[in-house]
């Protein structure tokens, strides 16, 4: 058994760390920068560097950086979504859920993240589809 591992730490000053092991995809934008901390996939279907499979620290990505600007922000997912991503519209998709979240109250941002992963596009598509954002507020 292995187990996929996406972390993220946000200070109150902005900086964030990040932190994945596995399968899933996580996404960030620093000072107006976009990025990718996960790295390709070297493996055949589901195989995968994970908790429980690998013992080298070498197969953990991780980065830090601050969140300085509005919109700046992490985004973790499961490959459940991660695997029906288009990698060349992945800050284009980060943009829209930030930019939608950002407008709502964190109780409908909540409900509305949560219509869109049940309203999943894929079809016959039963992965399981988790997402966390962290993202910095306009001012």
């Amino acid at each position: 058994m292995a187990t996929t591992i996406l972390v993220a730490s946000v200070r109150e000053d902005g900086r964030c760390s990040i932190v994945q092991l596995g399968d899933g995809l996580v996404l960030y934008r620093a000072g107006g920068d976009f990025g990718v901390l996960t790295g390709d996939r070297a493996g055949f279907a589901n195989e995968t560097a994970a908790l429980g499979v690998t013992r080298s620290f070498g197969a953990w990505q991780h980065t830090s950086f601050v969140l300085s600007q509005p919109r700046d922000g992490v985004m973790l997912m499961t490959d459940g979504l991660a695997d029906d991503l288009v990698p060349e519209r992945l800050d284009g998709f980060f943009d829209r859920l930030i930019g939608v979240a950002a407008k709502r109250s964190r109780r409908n941002g909540k409900r509305w993240l949560a219509r869109q992963l049940r309203a999943w596009p894929t079809p016959l598509h039963a992965d399981d589809k988790t997402v966390g954002l962290i993202f910095r507020a306009d001012r």
